[in-house]
């Protein structure tokens, strides 16, 4: 598999992200059935590096398949989970306590600048109520501890492969963030709203489908939709990709199956917290 950034903005970050993809390969080793394609080669001078081959498909579309009968849904998430949980417990960095003051000073900016007519967003008012739903979920979170580990952070699961013996992880993006947390949210909102609850589906937390979510969390060992930290970084994952959206094309409408769902998700996330 070769790699090759041509971006030369800045030819540091692919090499940051290379070094991250090294130490998960190498500490992934002695794990059956997890890995991330090993570094055979990179030019000291350019971004561009020669990975070991990976076999499978993407976790995007085994997933998809099994709409179709190829595998069972539940399985397939409960192996992501587990795999997931085995990359995490490898880039395990200890105990600490869960602190969002630098989250909650971008979500105060980025309110104030959509108030003051120099952000402009899609549903600005449900954006609003989003930021705040942060400041209330932050301070459940505030103080709690958690188990960090070095992030992949770009977990979506075009970057996940899949074979019948073993799941690999590539494309590492983040070196340094310690929130594991982001990971999982990346997951389900990454490519927001393909993989929320479909029709028919009971919905769960944050409107990914319970079944869904009882899969995925079999597999990683840990009931992650009870944890507030965890909570709160999954709605600080729909702030981020919301205020991507005031990047996107003009022709995105207010009507678009993006913003009806990202407004979705912060109704079912207002709604737990109702209880």
């Amino acid at each position: 598999m070769l790699r090759a950034d041509f971006d030369t903005a800045n030819p540091r970050s692919l090499i940051r992200q290379l070094e991250r993809q090294r130490k998960a390969a190498q500490s992934l080793k002695p794990v059956s059935g997890v890995s991330a394609p090993g570094l055979l080669w990179q030019d000291p001078q350019h971004p561009y590096a020669l990975m070991d081959f990976v076999q499978g498909d993407t976790a995007y579309r085994t997933l998809a398949l099994t709409d179709y009968g190829f595998g069972a849904r539940d399985e397939v998430l409960r192996r992501i989970g587990k795999a997931v949980a085995e990359l995490h417990r490898v880039s395990d960095t200890g105990l600490r306590q869960f602190w969002p003051k630098p989250f909650l000073k971008m979500v105060s900016d980025r309110a104030l600048a959509v108030r003051e007519g120099r952000l402009s967003l899609p549903k600005p008012n449900s954006f609003l109520g989003l930021c705040a739903h942060l400041h209330r979920a932050a301070r459940l979170a505030r103080g709690k501890e958690f188990r960090s580990a070095l992030a992949h952070g770009d977990l979506h699961l075009r970057n996940i492969i899949m074979s019948d013996r073993e799941v690999s992880f590539i494309d590492f993006l983040n070196h340094g963030a310690v929130f594991p947390q982001r990971d999982i949210a990346d997951i389900w909102l990454a490519n927001c709203p393909e993989h929320l609850a479909s029709d028919g589906d009971r919905p769960g937390f944050g409107c990914v489908a319970q079944a869904d979510w009882a899969a995925f969390e079999g597999g990683y060992g840990t009931k992650l939709t009870d944890d507030p930290v965890f909570r709160f970084v999954f709605a600080w994952r729909l702030f981020r990709f919301w205020v991507s959206l005031g990047r996107k094309l003009p022709e995105l409408q207010l009507s678009s199956l993006t913003v009806v769902s990202v407004v979705r998700v912060l109704e079912a996330l207002r709604a737990e917290e109702a209880g």
